[in-house]
């Protein structure tokens, strides 16, 4: 059964569909909003393999039959259920769900059922998770409620769900209202919940972005988070687990660190800094002046002559143009000014010893001065 044929064009409410963000990489929303049929009210599908196509759908999408088969609509409503999966089996491709002047309830929901390629916003919760239900290329994202005490949730599970996967999808419960409660939450308030996988996906918003919990029939089991990007914004924490939860390759979306479960705030951002440090080595220079040398000048009675003793040469105004041969030059100069006074020393006395001889000599000579 083709359903589309059976309704006039008719002009759409308020805004055409929603534009997709640059950021989303896949395809997703309607393959071609030009040819849509516009219906009033609820469509209830009962019939095996029916094909509901290029439609506007001002009102709730109920299918309970197999087979069915659900491309380039657009659904909105005011009421509990947007698009709902209640029994029999389908196959939802490339659909709008949600308008942002007609504020909904639940996104879509069900169970045996494969979606890909959704753009859902403009309600209190994007997904309601069943048995046997699979999404991927699903975009959740400006999520909102016409209540006061609004609970947004990107993808959820009250109990019942067995079996379920979200996949290469955004999750985000940022809206017009706040961050929202979860991009992921799971509690088994009625009824038990096992085998459900979030992966590859971008998860973003809420209280504890991802929340796994035991609401009074256990913990839920066989949840896996695998290979997800997670953004910064939520308010308490990545993650709120009860009871295992397998948590393998997820990352920080802006910096592709780790996530750990219980993080509550993503990694500080990593500046690196280059410093140069440039060693500048000084070349001291070292003068050292040694005094000069005193001319020594005896009156030889003798011989009524000067003897003068020549000036010492020493290792004067020596310039040490290395820091490392300081020592080793000053070391050299003390030894030559030690030699250089001994020698003085040695030539004094020697003339000391002339003088006493010349006088002993004169004594001599003339004997007559003797007595």
């Amino acid at each position: 059964m083709l359903v589309a044929a059976a309704f006039a064009v008719v002009a759409p409410i308020g805004p055409s569909p929603q534009a997709v963000a640059a950021e989303v990489d896949f395809p997703v929303g309607l393959s071609d909003p030009s040819i849509l049929k516009v219906h009033e009210g609820t469509i209830e599908v009962t019939e095996d393999g029916t094909v509901i196509e290029n439609l506007e759908l001002r009102g709730t999408l109920r299918i309970e039959a197999e087979d069915v088969v659900v491309r380039n609509v657009w659904v909105y409503t005011t009421a509990q259920w947007t698009v709902y999966v209640a029994s029999g089996s389908a196959t939802l491709e490339r659909m709008e769900i949600g308008h942002p002047d007609i504020i909904g309830e639940r996104g879509i929901g069900g169970s045996n059922l494969r979606a890909s390629g959704l753009d859902i916003h403009s309600v209190e919760d994007g997904i309601k998770l069943g048995s046997n239900a699979h999404y991927t290329n699903v975009y959740v994202h400006d999520l909102d409620s016409a209540g006061d005490k609004p609970h947004f949730d990107a993808v959820q599970a009250d109990g019942g769900a067995m079996g379920a996967s979200v996949t290469d999808s955004v999750l985000s419960s940022i809206g017009p209202r706040g961050i929202g409660n979860a991009a992921v939450f799971l509690k088994t308030d009625l009824g038990p919940i096992a085998d459900i996988t979030i992966a590859n996906s971008y998860l973003e918003g809420g209280n504890y972005m991802n929340s796994v919990r035991d609401g009074g029939n256990g913990d839920p089991t066989g949840v896996v988070f695998r290979d997800n990007r997670v953004g910064e914004t939520f308010r308490y924490g990545v993650t709120r687990f009860n009871g295992e939860v397998v948590w393998a390759g997820n990352v920080w979306d802006t910096s592709g660190v780790p996530v750990e479960p219980g993080d509550k705030e993503p990694p500080p951002a990593t500046t690196t800094t280059t410093s140069t440090t440039t060693t500048t080595t000084s070349t001291t220079t070292t003068t050292t002046t040694m005094p000069p040398s005193t001319t020594t000048t005896m009156a030889s009675e003798a011989s009524g002559s000067d003897t003068t003793m020549p000036p010492t040469t020493t290792a004067a105004d020596t310039e040490l143009a290395a820091p490392e041969d300081a020592s080793v030059a000053a070391d050299g100069n003390t030894g030559i000014v030690a030699v250089a006074a001994v020698v003085a020393l040695i030539a004094l006395a020697a003339l000391a010893i002339a003088f006493v001889r010349a006088r002993a000599g004169g004594a001599e000579a003339t004997p007559e001065d003797s007595g």
